[in-house]
């Protein structure tokens, strides 16, 4: 995603909207990893974009069935700032 330099302060508060969906602790700062439910949320804030991984665990064979981005709020999903890639 790439919400430009001046956008810090909007893209954090969204990350953090995400954890408090989750009742999960983000740390402040420009990264941090937390358990959302059975993914681990992992946030990374550069200067000119920011990351999003999550990461499930599961069996091989069934690691792609299902679409990760389903296990989140859509109406989340639909208020990240910036342009989504």
């Amino acid at each position: 995603m790439f919400p430009g330099e001046e956008n810090f302060a909007a893209d954090q508060a969204a990350a953090h909207r995400l954890c408090a969906m989750f009742d999960a602790v983000p740390n402040p700062g420009k990264h941090f990893i937390c358990a959302l439910g059975a993914l681990q949320f992992v946030w990374e804030r550069h200067t000119e974009f920011t990351s999003y991984t999550f990461i499930r665990e599961g069996p091989i064979e069934t690691l792609f069935a299902n679409d990760i981005l389903a296990a989140l709020p859509a109406a989340w999903i639909a208020q990240i700032p910036g342009q989504v890639l």
